[in-house]
């Protein structure tokens, strides 16, 4: 898998990233909206233990960087997460 994203943005995009991540409250404030943007999506998430799933997140977010530069360990996740995050992983619809 090759992602053609130009060094220039791929440093804007990790500034911009590091500027939002470095914000404590920065994901709390994305899944409260998150979650009140659909109904299904807050059921989804009921038993969900946020902190958890933020610092899950964070990770994955920097993972898919990493993919972008066209490091095999974000690449792979990236794939991991196509396939979990689909109807025959967590059953997720398009």
């Amino acid at each position: 898998m090759s992602i053609a994203v130009s060094p220039h943005h791929l440093a804007r995009f990790q500034a911009s990233l590091d500027r939002c991540l470095g914000d404590p409250v920065f994901l709390q404030r994305f899944y409260a909206r998150f979650l009140l943007a659909d109904e299904a999506i807050a059921q989804r998430f009921a038993n969900t233990d946020l902190k958890k799933q933020a610092a899950v997140l964070r990770s994955s977010i920097y993972l898919v960087l990493r993919a972008a530069q066209g490091h095999d360990d974000g690449v792979h996740h990236l794939r991991e997460v196509g396939r979990t995050h689909s109807t025959r992983g967590y059953g997720i619809t398009p």
